[in-house]
């Protein structure tokens, strides 16, 4: 579910003229997506709305969004940052008033979902914003490149290249964007255009002075936003919803499968499955985590498997089921980042469910023995 190649009819070029970029192209890849590198000359809140389904998702996944966007200022501010007459700490206070004058306008506007949005994703450590300024021989230019590369959690990419902003307006317009896939042809401008997204991050491009948001404006966002219930939680429950449908018209259990899990729920919801190799032993162990989930209404699922391999198998069918599974092997670090994080999310009851597949090496550790102590709800071994 949660992989760039099971997107189905992914084009090489969109245009607003004949295709519907946010429903056809973003949203389908930001919710599988995990991390999501932006650079782009104009970007507005505005389009926070317009691929509110997809971030949704995004968001609760733990996705990790980079935004390298452009100031809008007057033209005397541009004229005194190109002649050198404004110190670095001015500069950063222009990039501050700009940033105050964005909360006030949604405030006043009444568009408290999107500044709740943007509050609770800043918040949150997923959405990372820095702006660009042009120096050298592009001195008093205007920073407009157009970006963006997606990644999944296989490590699948996807770079979208074109003229389109992140506004509502350019919904509007007469757009073009071009598609390339690091799995296959276009796989070179790919790695390009990742190249030159991070040496704008990075500060390393001698023609772009890039300046990271003060931790004022970081705080000014957040508490701005604080008061306001951000709308994802319910976006993210009205996906699920709608993928377990999908997954109850694609898979049908045999009789011997439904008996087994009944069996199961009348023994207080314990014991174990012994059936024969090949008579679906695992869709019958995740469809029984299902009806305990809806039974439960909150469930922590933890698997276990001999073999990475068998992990990643366990994986793919824990995500078809609609599960987000945190893979536990190999660098404990990246694994318990990731499990702790998505802890966190069950514990504030942004997320009902949360899935730990791990290899039996790794589950002996007593770093993640740890980790399992601290769950303190219900959960299925």
């Amino acid at each position: 579910m949660f992989n760039f190649k099971n997107i189905e009819n992914l084009k090489r070029i969109y245009s607003t003229l004949s295709d519907d970029i946010m429903k056809d192209l973003l949203n389908p890849i930001l919710k599988r997506a995990v991390k999501y590198d932006r650079a782009v000359g104009f970007f507005s809140s505005e389009w926070l709305k317009e691929v509110s389904e997809g971030l949704a998702i995004f968001a609760q996944r733990g996705g990790k969004a980079r935004i390298v966007t452009s100031v809008i200022l007057s033209e005397r501010d541009w004229n005194a940052i190109k002649n050198g007459l404004l110190t670095e700490e001015e500069i950063l206070k222009l990039i501050n008033e700009e940033v105050s004058k964005t909360i006030e306008s949604l405030k006043n506007s009444i568009e408290v979902n999107t500044l709740a949005t943007l509050s609770w994703m800043i918040s949150q450590d997923i959405l990372e914003f820095k702006f660009a300024i042009p120096i050298g021989k592009l001195n008093g230019g205007v920073f407009h490149t157009k970006s963006s590369l997606f990644y999944d959690e296989k490590g699948n990419g996807i770079a979208v290249f074109g003229s389109q902003n992140d506004s509502h307006q350019a919904t509007l317009n007469d757009e073009t964007l071009c598609v390339w896939k690091n799995w296959s042809t276009g796989s070179e401008y790919f790695a390009d255009l990742e190249a030159e997204f991070n040496k704008k991050w990075n500060g390393c491009d001698e023609t772009l002075k890039t300046y990271n948001i003060t931790e004022a404006a970081r705080l000014q966002i957040i508490n701005a936003g604080k008061d306001y219930t951000c709308p994802f939680i319910r976006q993210n429950r009205d996906f699920e919803n709608d993928l377990e449908e999908q997954v109850n018209k694609k898979i049908i259990l045999r009789d011997y499968q439904q008996r087994a899990i009944t069996e199961w729920e009348k023994n207080n919801y314990q014991g174990l499955f012994e059936m024969a190799t090949g008579s679906g032993k695992t869709i019958t162990s995740i469809s029984a985590a299902k009806h305990l989930f809806k039974t439960k209404k909150r469930l922590c699922v933890v698997v276990l498997a001999p073999y990475i391999h068998l992990v990643d198998q366990w994986a793919d069918e824990l995500e078809n089921f609609g599960f987000n599974p945190i893979l536990c092997f190999k660098d404990s670090k990246t694994w318990q980042i990731k499990a702790y994080s998505e802890l966190n999310k069950y514990k504030s009851k942004l997320i009902d469910k949360m899935c730990i597949v791990a290899t039996h090496t790794t589950s002996s550790l007593k770093k993640f023995q740890d980790f399992i102590k601290t769950i303190d709800s219900d959960w299925l071994y």
